[in-house]
């Protein structure tokens, strides 16, 4: 598990796989009482790069994450 949020009605879970400086894999979780979201990402993502693909789709507003992978 590499991030969670919880709030009262919704989670959110952050899985990722990876090596020293890359991101091999990325699965988000998203639940609350009505629906459930997942999506699973699979291959070689470059950390650096992945707010601004997350940005460039529209999904989430200000999206910001720093993946420090030496966790």
């Amino acid at each position: 598990l590499f991030r969670s949020v919880q709030e009262p009605e919704d989670r959110v879970n952050i899985y990722v796989k990876h090596s020293v400086d890359r991101i091999q894999g990325l699965m988000i979780m998203a639940v609350n009482a009505e629906e459930a979201v997942f999506v699973n990402v699979l291959g070689d993502i470059d950390p650096a790069h992945l707010n601004n693909v997350v940005a460039g789709i529209d999904v989430v507003d200000d999206f910001d994450v720093d993946f420090d992978l030496a966790l």
